[in-house]
């Protein structure tokens, strides 16, 4: 009954987090790196055999991510579902939630009880801090290293388990081996397996003798990660090379050289760091063999331990030897992880929305290193000591470190690295601490009441921060493309007047589409020349696997059907040259009737207008209220925001990337400034026609756009109707002398920020 009633609750939270998702996941597009990834390998693989896409796949030296594990999962997506985000984003998300049941068979593996494999498991579904590893089509490679670090612990120690009581093993010993192999093809991470499954032979035999035996077993599978891995090294691994760059600089201006990396000797290399890896395994062998104590000494366990947490640290304080380990800096990862799952939503709210990848701070207390420490002294004592094998987490945490250690705030997608190890050890926390209550207070039924108020307390507003996160930071990791996204749906929203887009299957035709360019990523050396990019974004804001896009040139437009459209300053026309945004429309025929002293029929416009507001706003804000800007910004206006997120992406990109990036720019800056234009025109109508307070209320609304009034009263005594019109140029005056401005309210209000939430999470 009891686990009927576990898997109820589980698929009950299972189907809140994808109902609380599904939106992001189907407006989705594809960001960032894979604008240039997806379209090379979609082009480079076009009519390949089965050997030679097994060769290209498996091949470390195509690409700049050269996991064939990532190459498999997209093409594989590509060939079943298409170019849509979504089936991507679905996809990976299949694999977070095998990782949410592995985690719960882990935990059970590893002698903790049913409660805390079932809680750890479902706060691992709803955990916040890892959400971009399934969100984001990239970070699968992050994703499926977790996936077979769990599944091969799960596999090794039901393996030992069967060795130990001496029972027949070869199955489960066989699909360990056929983990091990598989993993072996993903990111140099996956080395944390082989590591946590060394730390258990060494702590957990029962004696030397029993050791050696076990040591024997798996030596196959640590002889497959001496090949696939190595020869990812030895072929030039970028991270892997940037990684121990440092330390080879210094060895070599010492006049100690090393293997290069990436050079021509490939099969020299490799074989030498093979030779060297089949070396360190048989003398470890005899080291253990030779050991006179017929258990391995407690010295020599703290010396093996010591010297592996050395290296590991070593390596990570490569980057700059003067960031040398202290304890603070080692429990910095697992203090941010609690923190963000304690207090989720201010982490959410505290991840700079004109960053992209969402780099989540690890907001430090006192309360936070107190709690750390308590956990740890009760994980330690209550599980650790009496229970070794869990020391096989001490070595996952510190491999780990690799991708968290010094940096803060941390890229979403490696707490992935962390994050079920954290879940383990909070539920197993929270266990102990329900299993003292329950001895000390009575009712039990009641005591069991609250704890699960508690723990639901917990998860629901970890969910809820993950949708404000990727609603706060969607325009981030859009910016590269927003023009594509914004031709798409305004060409979506025309060709839903006219068509049912359910059945809609005629060709758009496209011109003046400016071309996605990145630096020398493969074959995508200069420029999207196949025009990918823009066929992937229409397919994916249709929501249709077969749509014909055909980009042409403006000379052409007139031998085109009747669904041609054109990309001119920063706008999208039809055939007609008629603008294909219906904020546009009655904009200009607003500002057109105002010129005219038209005011009645230009009032009315305008007042449309401002409701249906510039695309810019749509997309950032959805069905919000333009108030909420304020929470999306993180307080700043739109205008300073923009400069941010344009001043962010010139530092990281390249100069080929910049006129883009400069364009893009120019493009949000003219929509906000047309609606600045449009409230203004439209509080001065309303004061015109004597209803001050709607006056007040639209010219107020300006300030969630331009907040520096002197920058404001600048752009608008600047535009040619102001100028033109004696009305409109003493209105602007009587604005600068008078409280027509309003400056924001208190927004620190909590009822106003629950508002806010409420309404990112159910559309209001």
């Amino acid at each position: 009954m009891t686990k009927i009633l576990r898997l109820g609750i589980y698929c009950v939270f299972l189907l809140l987090f994808l109902i609380i998702l599904r939106n992001e996941i189907k407006g989705s597009v594809f960001e960032q790196d894979l604008l240039w990834f997806i379209p090379v390998l979609f082009r480079d693989t076009e009519g390949f055999s089965l050997v030679k896409l097994a060769w290209y796949v498996l091949n470390p030296l195509h690409l700049w991510f050269e996991i064939p594990d990532v190459k498999i999962y997209t093409l594989v997506t590509l060939f079943l579902f298409g170019p849509l985000a979504k089936s991507f984003i679905y996809l990976a998300m299949l694999f977070h939630i095998s990782c949410s049941i592995l985690l719960y068979f882990l935990a059970k593996n590893l002698g903790l009880n049913s409660r805390v494999s079932f809680l750890s498991s479902l706060m691992y579904l709803m955990l916040f801090a890892h959400f971009h590893a399934y969100m984001w089509p990239m970070a699968f490679q992050h994703l499926i290293v977790v996936f077979f670090i769990l599944s091969g612990l799960i596999f090794y120690l039901k393996t030992n388990n069967l060795i130990s009581s001496q029972q027949k093993y070869h199955g489960f010993f066989f699909l360990t081996l056929l983990v091990a192999l598989l993993s072996s093809f993903c990111r140099l991470s996956i080395l944390i397996l082989p590591a946590m499954i060394m730390t258990h032979i060494l702590v957990c035999s029962k004696d030397r003798k029993d050791m050696l035996r076990k040591y024997d077993i798996w030596l196959p599978l640590f002889f497959i990660y001496l090949f696939y891995p190595l020869l990812r090294i030895v072929s030039g691994d970028v991270r892997f090379g940037s990684f121990l760059r440092p330390v080879f600089s210094i060895l070599n201006s010492k006049g100690i050289t090393f293997i290069n990396f990436g050079n021509n000797n490939l099969i020299i290399n490799f074989f030498i760091l093979l030779s060297i890896g089949i070396l360190f395994i048989f003398l470890l062998r005899l080291f253990l063999r030779h050991q006179k104590r017929p258990m391995l000494s407690d010295r020599a366990k703290l010396l093996f331990l010591t010297t592996v947490f050395l290296a590991v640290m070593l390596a990570i304080a490569s980057g700059n030897f003067g960031k040398i380990l202290i304890p603070y800096n080692f429990i910095v990862p697992f203090m941010g992880m609690l923190n963000s799952f304690l207090f989720p939503l201010q982490s959410a709210m505290s991840i700079d929305s004109f960053r992209p990848y969402h780099f989540i701070p690890a907001g430090f207390s006192v309360f936070s290193i107190l709690l750390f420490l308590f956990m740890a002294f009760i994980f330690a004592k209550a599980y650790i000591l009496k229970q070794r094998q869990n020391a096989v987490l001490v070595t996952w945490y510190i491999f780990s470190l690799i991708y968290l250690y010094l940096w803060n705030p941390t890229a979403s997608r490696y707490f992935v690295y962390l994050s079920a190890l954290f879940c383990l050890i909070f539920c197993s926390v929270f266990d102990y601490l329900y299993a003292k209550i329950t001895t000390l207070f009575r009712p039990k039924a009641f005591i069991n009441f609250i704890m699960i108020l508690i723990f639901a307390g917990l998860l629901m507003p970890n969910l809820a921060a993950i949708k404000i996160a990727l609603y706060r930071g969607k325009t981030a990791n859009n910016f590269y493309i927003y023009d594509y996204i914004k031709i798409a749906d305004t060409v979506r929203e025309d060709i839903s007047s006219k068509y049912k887009l359910n059945n809609f299957a005629q060709t758009i035709n496209l011109y003046n589409i400016n071309p996605i360019v990145f630096t020398n990523q493969g074959s995508f050396s200069a420029a999207d020349r196949y025009n990918d990019n823009i066929n992937f974004v229409f397919k994916q804001r249709f929501n249709k696997r077969f749509l014909d896009v055909v980009v042409g040139q403006p000379a052409d437009a007139h031998k085109l059907n009747n669904l041609t459209y054109g990309f001119k300053d920063y706008e999208v026309f039809n055939r007609e040259g008629e603008p294909g945004s219906r904020f546009l429309i009655d904009f200009y025929s607003g500002r057109e009737n105002l010129r005219l002293g038209k005011y009645e029929e230009a009032e009315k416009l305008l007042t449309r207008a401002a409701s249906q507001r510039p695309y810019l706003l749509n997309f950032i804000l959805g069905n919000l209220q333009l108030d909420d800007l304020f929470w999306i910004t993180g307080a700043r206006d739109l205008n300073d925001w923009v400069r941010e997120l344009s001043l962010y992406y010139r530092n990281e990109y390249n100069l080929v990337e910049h006129p883009r990036i400069i364009y893009i720019t120019q493009m949000m800056n003219k929509e906000i400034g047309e609606y600045m234009e449009c409230l203004f025109y439209l509080s001065f109508l309303k004061n015109l026609s004597g209803n001050i307070d709607e006056s007040k209320y639209w010219f107020s609304k300006i300030r969630f756009l331009e907040n520096d009034f002197s920058e404001l009263s600048s752009f608008l005594g600047g535009l040619s109707l102001v100028k033109s019109d004696e009305k409109l140029f003493y209105f602007l005056n009587i604005v600068r002398d008078t409280a027509l401005y309003v400056r924001p309210e208190n927004y620190a209000d909590r009822f106003k920020f629950e508002g806010f939430i409420f309404r990112v999470l159910f559309k209001l």
